[in-house]
């Protein structure tokens, strides 16, 4: 099938579009999204949004394209195409889908008022409620919030985001009982919110953390010009799978604005031999000449491919300190999806005179999101050793218990700062600004994949090919095992 609009068109459900008005497009486009056939549905609203007299008749077509941008996590798309909906369209769904993306870019009083409209459109439904007390909780109106989920809890009593709300909501007042008896229950309600059963403050949970034995560094595989005298450490981990999809882009952007005087350090999970020759490549290629590789196998006890990818995603955390204490310089630790533009630099030098550099979300959202586990500087201070023990060791704790959730990090990062403030001395913080970070360090993301077309990354490709994505076998276990055992 070719342009639904223009053109032949073979296809027996599309064609004879061109003769439809653009707002009966919208229809057979909403159609073909809900049948997964969402770059199908894209075209046709696109083309009908061309062929469109004004933009009354497009208003359908641009709900269309904001719930594509919408499901693919493209906010600010989804703000675009849904303002211009709302504009002629002023249907409920419209208005819902335009709070969370409003809320999810920060545009906290235009999220507000969608929220309120659609509270006035649907009396008997939580979920504006629920809207409106999570964005009057990022704005600091705790009491409204508390007024809201008391509605949100009438209408839905059964609800288990409400629950979950209450106890962010609890947790950003200090009331940390509280806060934890009302994310187990949101745990218990939803199998979704599992991670909510993650989230601790209390004193005998801290005691036990730090009684927890220390994890060594793994071995080094590979290593060139790493002797003494650089002036930070950069520090990315992947499987094999993610070092083929992003570690192209992440080592240019690393050759070229990485702070002076640098070493590149890249842990692997689950490597075969034969990657290293890749991987050297790779940094032959971006003309990367001081480096370490560390790597390992990771034997999970249920066997699962998710808790596999589970610890992918945290697992540089259970070797932070050992590698603090090695290097004893700063460690700035990026995802392998982020590509460096100008701001390692100014990373490093904002958090010097500090413990750690964390970057907190904006707005903030919820115990298992408000610490940005992808961009972060570490410190080999006393007080920056003792928050990423406390770090590892609450990582550790969960994942030796069976319990491997996403967020994992980000939920350590949070309630290791919130229980040392508690009871023990916190360390000094240098908080990212999010516009600053994000102008020198942006992120693809593994479920933002629409990114990878961004025209910025032009300047990141590195020439040759590499060997297309497959699953990885694991190293020889005489090179380092870490087994986790229940």
């Amino acid at each position: 099938m070719v342009d639904p609009i223009g053109g032949a068109n073979t296809d027996p459900e599309t064609s004879g579009l061109r003769r439809r008005a653009p707002e009966e497009v919208a229809q057979p486009a909403q159609a073909l999204l809900e049948r997964g056939l969402t770059e199908e549905a894209r075209a046709m609203a696109s083309a009908a949004i061309r062929s469109s007299p004004d933009e009354r008749s497009a208003a359908p077509l641009h709900a269309v394209l904001g719930e594509i941008a919408r499901r693919e996590g493209n906010w600010e798309e989804g703000v675009r195409h849904f303002e211009a909906a709302a504009a002629h369209l002023p249907v409920t769904w419209v208005y819902a889908s335009l709070a969370e993306c409003c809320w999810r870019t920060a545009r906290l009083a235009r999220a507000l008022e969608c929220y309120r409209r659609w509270a006035e459109e649907a009396p008997a439904n939580g979920g504006p409620r629920l809207g409106m007390a999570n964005v009057l909780r990022a704005l600091g109106r705790f009491a409204e919030a508390r007024q809201h989920l008391e509605k949100a809890g009438e209408l839905n009593p059964a609800d288990a985001r409400v629950h979950a709300a209450r106890g962010c909501l609890h947790a950003s007042l200090d009331e940390f009982d509280d806060a934890e008896r009302e994310l187990s229950a949101a745990a218990a309600l939803d199998g979704s919110l599992a991670f909510c059963r993650l989230i601790g403050f209390g004193r005998p949970f801290f005691e036990k953390l730090a009684g927890l034995p220390e994890v060594p560094a793994p071995p080094v595989i590979a290593e060139a010009g790493a002797a003494p005298g650089f002036s930070a450490v950069v520090l990315t981990s992947c499987d094999p799978l993610y070092l083929r999809k992003y570690g192209p882009y992440f080592l240019a952007s690393y050759a070229q604005n990485a702070p002076r005087r640098s070493l590149l350090h890249l842990h692997l999970y689950d490597p075969r031999p034969e990657l290293l020759v890749e991987v050297k490549d790779l940094f032959a290629r971006a003309g990367i000449g001081r480096y370490v590789v560390s790597g390992g196998h990771v034997e999970v006890n249920d066997g699962t491919d998710y808790t596999r990818r589970v610890i992918y995603s945290c697992g540089r955390f259970l070797y932070l300190p050992a590698w603090m204490e090695q290097y004893r310089a700063p460690v700035l630790a990026l995802d392998i999806d982020a590509v460096l533009e100008n701001g390692a630099r100014q990373l490093v030098e904002f958090a010097a005179g500090h413990d750690a550099g964390l970057t907190s979300r904006e707005p903030p959202d919820s115990p298992w999101l408000d610490i940005l586990a992808g961009v972060l500087v570490a410190n080999p201070t006393p007080a920056g050793l003792s928050y990423f023990r406390l770090v590892r060791n609450y990582i550790s704790h969960y994942l030796r218990a069976g319990e491997a959730h996403w967020h994992m990090d980000q939920i350590a990062l949070y309630c290791s700062l919130r229980m040392l403030r508690r009871f023990a001395d916190p360390p000094g913080i240098a908080w990212f600004s999010g516009e600053a970070l994000h102008a020198g360090i942006w992120h693809l993301g593994h479920a933002y994949d629409y990114k990878l077309a961004d025209e910025r990354l032009a300047r990141y490709r590195l020439g040759g090919r590499l060997k297309p994505d497959e699953r990885s076998g694991s190293f020889p276990q005489e090179i380092w095992r870490w087994l986790i055992k229940r």
